[in-house]
């Protein structure tokens, strides 16, 4: 490129036999020439892209966050995709200052920068190469994995009247994994005599939320076959038997395993109750690591 003083003396040159040259025609020739020293955004754009790294990452979450009930609740519903969606909408503004950022590394120069940004066509191209390359993942996912223990609810579909107290048909519902030992009876028949108005009967754990919904997320995205089953089974759980409209139950502890097929419509977060009622916190006050158990959710074992 030749220097630019020496083009400017050429070009006021070739302008002085038109008219009086002053001193502002020498700024505009000036700021033209710099101008045409500019490189163009094409220009800028290939040389950006040729710094981008093969990934980036766009989205970041403090350890201190994570998922509130009502989101956790969409997971459970089936909407996950639209959380993603409503998570990446109000982080835009986050995301967009982390792609300056990117930009910043692969183009250290303000001009050039500001150049490239500038540019609609280019910068656009810009943008959709960083998305291409953005490994941040579903924003529900890392903030599932954030969210720590809850409280959840997994129903036994036993409904069991106020004026029926039949103890052999609780059993029935947890299967041969939990024995008629004296221990179990005894806790079983005091828990169906203290529910007053009988109720729903639920296995109820504290456990980890990415554990007990990520199986159900993965199904929502494909990741699972939504024909795949899945059993869920727990290892000397709580049990409560809940009567959500009045507020009222009982719940017992038990020795031994319950093993059930794992369906979405079976899981309850106790913190925020499928339709109206009470939840078991609601109606006792309970202490959640009360109910910590070991729950496995996998693949049936095939029968050899």
């Amino acid at each position: 490129m030749r220097d630019m003083d020496a083009l400017e003396e050429q070009v006021i040159d070739i302008l002085k036999p038109h008219g009086h040259v002053t001193d502002r025609t020498h700024g505009r020739v000036r700021d033209a020439i710099r101008t045409l020293e500019e490189p163009l955004p094409a220009e800028l754009l290939a040389k950006a892209l040729a710094a981008l790294p093969t990934t980036v990452t766009l989205r970041y979450f403090d350890y201190r966050e994570e998922l509130s009930d009502e989101q956790l609740q969409q997971i459970i519903d089936g909407h996950a995709n639209d959380l993603d969606n409503d998570i990446i909408d109000y982080n835009a503004d986050n995301d967009y200052d982390t792609m300056l950022e990117v930009l910043k590394e692969v183009l250290p120069d303000s001009t050039e920068r500001d150049i490239l940004s500038d540019s609609e066509d280019e910068w656009g191209e810009f943008q959709q190469a960083v998305w291409d390359r953005d490994d941040s993942g579903s924003p529900v996912d890392a903030l599932l994995k954030l969210t720590g223990d809850k409280l959840f609810r997994y129903s036994l579909e036993l409904t069991i009247d106020e004026t029926d107290t039949p103890r052999h048909d609780v059993f029935d519902a947890l299967g041969d994994g939990v024995p008629r030992t004296p221990k179990n009876v005894s806790e079983v028949n005091e828990m169906v005599a203290n529910a007053s108005y009988g109720g729903q009967l639920y296995v109820i754990f504290y456990g980890s939320a990415f554990d007990v919904l990520n199986p159900l997320m993965q199904r929502e995205y494909g990741n699972i076959d939504i024909d795949t089953e899945l059993n869920i089974t727990f290892t000397n759980p709580h049990l409560v038997l809940l009567d959500k409209m009045n507020g009222s139950g009982m719940d017992c502890a038990i020795e031994g395993t319950i093993t059930k097929p794992f369906h979405t419509e079976n899981v309850e977060l106790d913190g925020k109750a499928r339709g109206n009622g009470y939840t078991w916190d609601q109606t006792a006050g309970v202490y959640y690591p009360a109910y910590k158990c070991d729950f496995t959710i996998s693949e049936p074992k095939e029968v050899s």
